[in-house]
């Protein structure tokens, strides 16, 4: 079972590079804006298995313990990779 997880810190830099560099996974950063104060956030959001959360959660529990954070069950997946260039 693979894991999404879509977290805002203030520490997103430190938390891009754990991903990446100590998880070897990949991410994805959205902008988004609070509905209240018009308050723009970068959202990463990434997927990983069991073991890769357990390592995630304790590092964002670490370096933020205020980030927001929602965790979703991924089902399937599709990856294709690239062939050429377009």
């Amino acid at each position: 079972i693979k894991r999404r997880v879509c977290i805002i810190t203030k520490k997103e830099e430190e938390l891009r590079q754990f991903i990446t560099r100590d998880l070897h996974s990949g991410a994805t950063i959205y902008e988004a804006t609070g509905a209240y104060h018009f308050e723009k956030h970068n959202e990463i959001i990434t997927i990983v298995d069991k073991s890769e959360y357990q390592k995630l959660m304790k590092f964002i529990n670490e370096l933020d313990p205020k980030a927001f954070i929602t965790v979703y069950n991924v089902s399937s997946m599709k990856y294709q990779p690239k062939i050429g260039a377009f």
